[in-house]
């Protein structure tokens, strides 16, 4: 990773019509070192609409992460709602680092007609 820049490609087959190409793109913003952009494009290249559910799955994690808190947030008079992820990870026997994320919240399904594409775009902001 010498640019900084993490990219997958992800062909997806839903059914015989169904189908998508995913493109994830993440890397660490060069001036604010606690920032971490995430773009996620959707393609779909099928003759039907693909009905997405976008939301997160809660992993099962081994005993050296832990969530502790997440809510939504929102900053001043703006209409942005942002999600906020206190978080608690395990670095030897007795010691811990709690890490806070705040990412931007993106809908949590899609519908993309035939032929189209959807961009999305994620900040993830992360203090510890």
């Amino acid at each position: 990773m010498k640019q900084g820049l993490v990219r997958r490609i992800q062909c997806l087959k839903f059914s015989n019509e169904r189908s998508a190409y995913v493109t994830h793109l993440l890397y660490a913003h060069r001036k604010r070192p606690s920032l971490i952009i995430q773009e996620i494009d959707i393609i779909n290249p099928s003759e039907h609409t693909l009905d997405l559910d976008l939301q997160r799955k809660k992993q099962i994690y081994e005993n050296d992460l832990k969530e502790l808190e997440q809510e939504d947030v929102q900053f001043d008079s703006t209409k942005d709602i942002y999600q906020m992820t206190t978080n608690q990870i395990s670095i030897r026997q007795h010691n811990f680092i709690i890490f806070v994320t705040l990412t931007n919240k993106i809908i949590t399904n899609s519908h993309i007609k035939p032929g189209r594409y959807v961009s999305y775009s994620r900040n993830f902001y992360y203090l510890y």
